[in-house]
């Protein structure tokens, strides 16, 4: 049986208040910081200027599409599993998880 009915939901709603969305923001600020290198490092190097006019030119939609479908959207999803182990609905809570986890590997695919 999957279904555990000893576990209370307050210890589920404290494990995700406590865990996932500090761990979301601090992942969301690395990639900004990773992608702030990238471009001053292109941007430095000979030629750089066209090089990061064409990478935003070339591909800002898909770069766009990474933030929004993953981290971003895992945070959004972090607040609705938050409100949802509030009701106490453990089992849409982790319903919730797996949706979030599968946005951030759609984004983190759209990186490589």
């Amino acid at each position: 049986m999957l279904l555990a009915t000893g576990i209370s939901s307050t210890s589920a709603s404290r494990s995700s208040r406590c865990g996932a969305s500090p761990l979301l923001r601090h992942v969301l600020v690395v990639q900004i910081a990773v992608l702030g290198t990238t471009v001053a490092v292109m941007a430095l190097a000979p030629s750089g200027g066209t090089a990061v006019a064409s990478l935003w030119h070339d591909h800002g939609v898909l770069l766009a599409a990474r933030f929004v479908l993953g981290p971003l959207a895992a945070l959004g999803l972090g607040y609705m599993i938050h409100r949802t182990l509030q009701i106490p609905q453990t089992m849409a809570a982790t319903g919730l998880f797996y949706i979030a986890i599968l946005f951030v590997m759609v984004g983190e695919i759209l990186v490589g």
